[in-house]
């Protein structure tokens, strides 16, 4: 074997050994980061939750929904923690235009054929109009949560509020299904 030919494979196992040494790296982080992960985003959920339902004592797992535009899964929130007094239904829903992606709890409470919707909170923001969409919109809506004031109340952020408004409007179908 000649000199070229033993550097191109010395070269070529270092290189080897460095790409498997970050392999190892990415995989360890990710297992360390995972649970971290996965304790905030439950702490979001716990306190979107306890913000619409302040008096909230227990509430179910996660119930999954597929096939809607918006909805992803709804929570059953009690005011006891044997869970038998339901205080309401938080609803979690997804959305995404050109703007930015938005995520976000509602509540719906009350019998199946005129709910009354409780408030929206945001789990995360991404659009670009961000402090409008939340100190303008969500604010008034949130003073006094209604499908009166969800249709009546606009901000800078219009696209923003349109998807708020279906991903709402869309939890009050599903609620009414339920």
């Amino acid at each position: 074997m000649n000199e070229l030919s033993k550097k191109s494979l010395k070269i070529g196992g270092i290189l080897a050994a460095i790409c498997g040494a970050s392999a190892l790296l990415i995989t360890l982080s990710n297992v360390i980061a995972s649970p971290i992960i996965k304790a905030n985003e439950e702490a979001k959920i716990s306190t979107a939750i306890d913000f619409i339902y302040p008096s909230k004592a227990a509430l179910s797992d996660k119930i999954e929904i597929s096939g809607g535009s918006y909805v992803t899964g709804y929570y059953n929130v009690y005011g006891d923690t044997s869970k038998s007094d339901l205080l309401g239904t938080c609803f979690a829903g997804v959305g995404s235009n050109s703007y930015g992606e938005i995520s976000l709890l509602v509540g719906v409470s009350g019998d199946k054929t005129s709910p009354t919707l409780g408030k929206v909170y945001l789990i995360n923001d991404e659009q670009t109009k961000k402090t409008e969409l939340e100190d303008v919109y969500l604010d008034r809506y949130n003073n006094s949560p209604s499908t009166t004031t969800l249709a009546n109340t606009s901000s800078g952020a219009t696209y923003g509020a349109k998807l708020i408004k279906s991903i709402v409007e869309e939890s009050l179908t599903y609620y009414s299904s339920l």
